[in-house]
């Protein structure tokens, strides 16, 4: 990951730290808003044994493996007992380089591009942590607040495929409250809010635009979008959580009962039925949800809306595990999630979460997760 910091190269374990990588983004990575995707109502039509989409429990060779992401080229993004993985049906899955930059401690990757670069955070032996990036080769890269300074303490959320990272942190050794950030090696770093109003960023998009919410006051959260051209802007009370890459935003509304948003590329601003919590939004605007019934995951309750057909509960392909859980969605539909139970062990105080990974496709779209 580029990032626009001083480079301030050390080692430690022979670790190249850098604080700027050598490598920029492939000029020929596409742009995901531009690419044809069959819509979702044909798609639908054209899958007549599954009108609500087939779901597939997976083998990705990894224990208890849980799935964080899908990419367009059908390419899933997980972690196994902390372990990072990438897994296609047809190319297999390898194990995600990402290296701590210092002797110690625990890296955690969030968010990976398509061509492999990655974010996340370094907790350090004492406690704190550090937002990071890290090269597809695991080379460890600190984010820090602009050329020569100081490094973010926080965490990075998500990338773009431009080399965009976002997260929230504060610099190092400041007392102050924690901020969403852009960085970027090209355009630079730059807090989203003002000084002293605490953020978070959660997602970014292909255009660089930002999402994520923000304290007006103490007592208040407010959703917030944050684009290249525009600048911030408040969507009011509530949290965003993803934007997709033709601008779609999803969130929550809070209030007596919180609902889930849609917000268009358009502005138009839709609220969705109470008891889901939107976790990604796609291409088309499909929304996917998590169902927490009284607040609390008390059975397997997923979904996704759509304009166009409405909502569909998808259906657990694993009839043992009572739990679920969902993470994105691509322009093709595909969703990916999968499946949890909680077994006795010798370990953990006597229970262990066992995770079972599930790709949920339109019946046409299956052969992309054959083996």
């Amino acid at each position: 990951m580029r990032l626009p910091v001083a480079c301030a190269v050390w080692l430690v374990l022979g670790i190249a730290a850098c604080d700027t990588p050598p490598t920029e983004p492939k000029p020929e990575t596409e742009n995901p808003s531009e690419v044809s995707r069959t819509d979702p109502v044909r798609a639908r039509e054209q899958s007549p044994n599954c009108p609500n989409r087939c779901g597939y429990a997976l083998d990705v060779g990894m224990p208890s493996a849980r799935l964080l992401g899908l990419m367009e080229n059908a390419t899933l993004f997980g972690a196994s007992n902390r372990t990072p993985f990438l897994w296609h049906a047809q190319r297999g899955g390898r194990v995600l380089p990402a290296k701590a930059p210092e002797s110690g401690g625990q890296v955690s990757v969030i968010a990976v591009s398509d061509w492999g670069q990655m974010a996340g955070v370094y907790i350090t032996p004492e406690g704190g942590a550090s937002a990071m990036a890290w090269e597809p080769d695991g080379t460890p890269v600190y984010v820090t607040a602009g050329p020569g300074g100081a490094r973010i303490e926080g965490f990075s959320r998500a990338l773009n495929e431009n080399s965009v990272i976002v997260g929230e942190g504060r610099p190092s050794g400041d007392l102050g409250v924690s901020r969403a950030f852009r960085s970027h090696y090209r355009d630079g770093f730059r807090w989203l809010t003002a000084a002293g109003v605490e953020s978070r960023a959660a997602d970014v998009n292909f255009s660089g635009a930002v999402v994520g919410e923000y304290w007006p006051n103490p007592n208040t959260i407010h959703a917030f979008l944050w684009t290249p051209g525009g600048g911030f802007q408040d969507l009011g009370q509530g949290r965003a959580t993803a934007i997709s890459e033709t601008g779609y935003v999803v969130g929550m509304r809070f209030g007596s009962p919180a609902r889930g948003f849609l917000r268009t590329p358009q502005g138009e601003t839709l609220l969705l039925e109470p008891g889901w919590q939107p976790i990604d939004v796609n291409h088309w605007g499909e929304v996917l949800l998590q169902g927490h019934p009284a607040g609390m995951q008390t059975e397997c309750k997923i979904g996704v809306w759509y304009r166009g057909y409405g909502l569909l509960e998808l259906s657990s392909p694993v009839a043992d595990s009572p739990y679920c859980y969902v993470s994105s969605i691509n322009s093709w539909g595909d969703v990916a999630g999968g499946v949890f139970k909680d077994v006795p062990s010798s370990e953990y105080g006597g229970r262990t979460r066992v995770f079972t990974p599930v790709l949920w496709t339109w019946q046409g779209n299956a052969h992309r997760y054959a083996r």
